[in-house]
């Protein structure tokens, strides 16, 4: 599961974070464990009901596939080419 924060100033009460306000933004990956082998796991799939939700479930899966992609042409993955 990818998990994107953002850390930003606190708004005063009843208004929205404003871009200038934020510090920093960044995603970290969870992954799950199984407690005996230590290896990953599946879990529950997550159940999206909103256009948003769906929307930055497909905006991570294209974080996933990018991360992976960068991984495969890693220089310790694969040596150096052209490219």
């Amino acid at each position: 599961m990818e998990v994107t924060l953002q850390i930003a100033k606190a708004p005063s009460e009843g208004k929205q974070v404003q871009p200038e306000d934020v510090f920093m933004t960044c995603a970290l990956t969870m992954v799950s464990l199984d407690p005996i082998t230590k290896k990953p796991t599946n879990i529950a799939p997550l159940t999206l009901t909103s256009a948003a939700e769906r929307a930055l479930y497909a905006r991570g899966q294209e974080n996933y596939k990018s991360k992976k992609a960068l991984k495969s042409s890693h220089i310790l993955q694969k040596a150096p080419d052209a490219e």
